[in-house]
């Protein structure tokens, strides 16, 4: 192991020294559409390609995300810029293997090429899932093993989603309102069971144990009302996508702003409220107001009129 991880270390090395400012640029910029990115990757499909599609994938990312934070926390594998000094790189916290970015890209450009299905699509995926993962090694936070190792556990839990597309929108779209409520507290429970557990995240588990919650409901909501579904004009589209935005910015970090409680698990407690309103933004409220100003289409019954 330790001769793989040496290995790891000299490829960082290598490719820092092929490096330009430009590159550094890059890479830099290209890493955050990675984490915060999704923010806005993950609504884009929500609100603008197909909701039931959004769903599966912000499922999908929340699944391997918990199985990464567990995995970290049990390996506890030190980042390579905190083993060699040579590395450049601005830091970031948590331990190092698996790669998170690396098992996130891959969930959420997997099922969205899958829905797409077309050829050249597939090979936009594949690249961009490749430069997420070389922009980790780049920056000196992962060892290439990391993001491989990453790649795979992110297919592994992905393939469910893939596979089983058309059973899981059934089974939730049949699930009465009781046993949908047991499935998101279910979800919920299990991320801040996690949550208790692990430590050195950086809040992610709370995050998504609040987003389960928030997303899980929304979607409850906009599943029984059975109208929203992404479809509709091209301006409809571009238009719902902006105002969703415009919406979801301020709702950031908005119980923070309010004050946090002290302490550790006070900072976990407005984590998740924070993220719990933002999942019931995206999957519930943001549907119902563009369906209020017309904005949406009627899920089987047409496009309403411009």
């Amino acid at each position: 192991m330790d001769a793989i991880l040496s290995a790891g270390i000299d490829f960082i090395l290598y490719v820092q020294a092929l490096g330009t400012p430009a590159t550094d640029a890059f890479f830099e910029g290209f890493t955050k559409l990675g984490s915060t990115g999704y923010l806005l990757l993950v609504p884009l499909v929500l609100w603008c390609v197909d909701y039931r599609l959004g769903v599966r994938i912000g499922l999908a990312m929340a699944c391997t995300l918990f199985v990464n934070t567990a995995l970290k926390e049990w390996i506890g594998l030190d980042r390579p810029f905190t083993v060699d000094e040579r590395i450049v790189s601005a830091g970031e916290g948590g331990y190092s293997l698996p790669s998170g970015h690396a098992q996130l890209v891959v969930a959420y450009w997997v099922l969205l090429a899958a829905w797409v299905n077309r050829r050249g699509f597939w090979v936009f995926a594949v690249v961009w899932i490749f430069l997420m993962g070389f922009s980790r090694v780049y920056l000196g936070v992962h060892y290439p093993t990391d993001v491989i190792v990453g790649w795979g556990i992110g297919a592994l839990t992905t393939w469910p989603f893939v596979t089983r597309a058309r059973a899981l929108d059934t089974a939730w779209s049949a699930a009465s309102p009781r046993l949908a409520f047991w499935i998101v507290g279910a979800a919920t429970g299990a991320f801040l069971l996690d949550a208790v557990l692990v430590r050195d995240h950086g809040y992610i588990d709370p995050g998504i144990a609040g987003f389960a919650l928030g997303s899980g409901l929304g979607a409850i909501w906009t599943g029984r009302r059975a109208e929203f579904d992404g479809a509709g004009a091209p301006w409809k589209r571009a238009s719902r996508f902006a105002l969703g935005v415009l919406v979801s910015l301020p709702l950031l970090g908005a119980m923070r702003r309010l004050g946090a409680p002290h302490g550790e698990w006070g900072t976990r407690l407005v984590v998740a409220l924070d993220m719990a309103v933002l999942g019931l933004w995206m999957t519930g409220l943001a549907p119902w107001l563009f369906e209020k100003v017309r904005l949406a289409s009627r899920a089987g019954g047409g496009e309403e009129p411009a």
